[in-house]
């Protein structure tokens, strides 16, 4: 690859790699996703993890190639430190142009993600003229098609076409000018409430005994009262038919999701852009009732950090193996060296010439309490010794999955989620635990900062829209 490549960066939030097409799901849900790994120059890294269970923590390692315990975003940390260089800034010392679109309240300004970035939009309702009066009218008369129709509750509105829309007048803009570019997008994509729009709403309805609209609503419902069924105890047998429905409604939202994924490939391949890689992935996963759990929250497990990675274009040769353990610094650490960027402060490993076998995972102990702390006020008893309720790594290898805190280690055999092996296998979480430890010394210290995240009312409806407050 002598041409440095443009980079087109989709995340996609709240995507669990089991429940898509391309992850061996047994319905057909990303359909997109899978022809753009099937292409001859696409790749499907099947056994990808993030780094964290939460937007702020993976979208700030994924933009400053540095885990969670070493940027504190989504942490001890309200807005990512100036001591960090930011992937955009990075790029841009090479000559890029880069650029940055969020459907996301935690990708933008208030939380110092924009950093670095030619040009932004976080979409909320008081800028979504930015995307263009075209587009805007497109989504208005489509609104049952591309959203959630005509109602003023924004909690369920989807912004994939929106997102898609100002993505596409930008790569316009780019076709014009011979300096590479770098477009990160994150888009609503899966993130709870589930509500897919019409178009996709019916796909895998036959499964029930009611209409996929009235599945939509009974996905509603689980999530309205999802922080009062965890604290009183999720009986997902006992109530096997309503949690099949939120599960299938969540597949019906994929499907949704997928849609807008293909739409803007094809767009990107119908440019004259020169060589361009395209990168599909998702910030987490969501739990749908394993460990006693709804959303991403609390555990550090397989259904929150095993992710799809899709990637097209990538014409080189790497060390790494399609279903080799991969985690997103290791991907983005790679592109950027291709790049000819400077990724000495990086934390994870160039795939063109070595691999570690492993994927870290963390979740911070601000995270954690904050999500005990809420389901407590719901029941004081709720049980957490089965949670790590401190500062929790994961090591995640083929085999199993390792986590430690301060109160707690856990090993889990894959494909398990929730069984605790540990006692059972002490050799195994001894090997893990050194390994695991190994890795996390050789980061670099903490960083931290001082401010406080200034929020417009704007970002704070949205992440009221998505459950954070």
């Amino acid at each position: 690859m002598a041409e440095r490549p443009n980079v087109v960066w989709l995340t996609v939030d709240s995507v669990r790699a089991d429940r898509t097409t391309v992850g061996g799901h047994v319905r057909d849900t990303t359909p997109n996703l899978e022809r753009i790994a099937d292409d001859d120059r696409g790749t499907n890294f099947s056994a990808c993890f993030a780094p964290g269970i939460w937007s702020p923590a993976t979208t700030a390692s994924v933009l400053t190639g540095t885990y969670p315990s070493h940027h504190g975003l989504g942490g001890r940390n309200e807005v990512l430190p100036p001591e960090l260089t930011t992937v955009p800034e990075l790029l841009s010392a090479e000559g890029y142009r880069t650029a940055g679109v969020s459907a996301n309240p935690w990708f933008n300004g208030s939380t110092g993600l924009d950093r670095g970035f030619d040009r932004f939009e976080h979409l909320t309702k008081e800028n979504i003229w930015s995307v263009g009066l075209g587009t805007l009218l497109r989504f208005f008369l489509g609104a049952r098609r591309y959203s959630a129709g005509y109602t003023t509750d924004t909690s369920i509105h989807r912004t994939e076409f929106l997102v898609n829309g100002l993505a596409k007048r930008w790569l316009q803009s780019f076709e014009e000018s011979e300096e590479p570019f770098f477009l990160y997008l994150h888009t609503k994509g899966a993130h709870n409430p589930y509500y897919p729009p019409d178009e996709h709403v019916d796909a895998f309805v036959d499964e029930l005994e009611t209409t996929g609209a009235e599945a939509r609503q009974v996905a509603l419902e689980v999530q309205d009262n999802a922080l009062e069924g965890i604290a009183e105890g999720l009986d997902t047998e006992r109530e096997a038919e309503r949690y099949h429905t939120y599960r299938l409604v969540y597949d019906s939202l994929l499907r949704h999701v997928d849609a807008h994924v293909g739409d803007l490939f094809e767009y990107v391949q119908s440019l004259d852009l020169g060589n361009t890689v395209f990168v599909v992935t998702s910030d987490h996963g969501d739990l749908l009732g394993e460990r006693g759990l709804l959303s991403h929250r609390l555990a550090v497990c397989d259904p929150l950090i095993h992710v799809p990675m899709v990637v097209h274009g990538l014409d080189t040769n790497l060390a790494a193996d399609p279903d080799d353990v991969i985690g997103h610094v290791d991907l983005m650490q790679t592109l950027l060296n291709v790049a000819g960027a400077n990724t000495d402060g990086f934390q994870g490993v160039d795939l063109r010439s070595e691999t570690r076998g492993f994927a870290i995972a963390q979740r911070s102990r601000e995270y954690g309490q904050k999500s005990i702390d809420r389901i407590r006020d719901r029941n004081p008893d709720f049980d957490v010794s089965e949670y790590h309720t401190g500062a929790v790594t994961a090591l995640r290898t083929q085999e199993y999955l390792y986590s430690r805190s301060d109160d707690l280690q856990r090993l889990v055999r894959i494909p398990g989620v929730g069984e605790n092996v540990v006692e059972n296998n002490p050799e195994v979480a001894e090997e893990l635990r050194t390994l695991l430890e190994e890795t996390v010394d050789s980061f670099a210290d903490p960083v931290h900062s001082s401010r406080d995240a200034e929020r417009s009312d704007a970002v704070e409806e949205q992440l009221s829209d998505l459950g954070y407050v």
